[in-house]
């Protein structure tokens, strides 16, 4: 039995808002952080350009958190999210 797809909040940086018509949150679905982002990229193409998107990898450069948990500590981009989920999208910050 195939698991129902859920809606999910997705909040996005000052940088990738031009991507998205200058929202700074949108709603996608799925069953993972993989398919929600492939939804939202489905419906904002420029994102996924934005988002450095290409393959399996997460980006040095971009972190992904599903309710405050960052995506690289659970299963990455096949994390599970539920409906009400929240999915946060920030730019790394590097510091000297």
């Amino acid at each position: 039995m195939q698991e129902a797809t859920v809606a999910v909040e997705v909040q996005l940086p000052a940088q990738l808002r031009e991507f998205v018509d200058g929202q700074t949150v949108i709603e996608g679905t799925g069953v993972t952080v993989g398919e929600v982002l492939r939804d939202i990229v489905g419906r904002y193409p420029a994102l996924e350009e934005g988002l450095g998107l290409k393959g399996d990898d997460i980006p040095k450069y971009v972190n992904i958190y599903l309710d405050d948990e960052d995506i690289r500590y659970l299963d990455k981009f096949e994390t599970s999210v539920s409906n009400g989920s929240q999915v946060v999208i920030m730019p790394a910050v590097a510091g000297g």
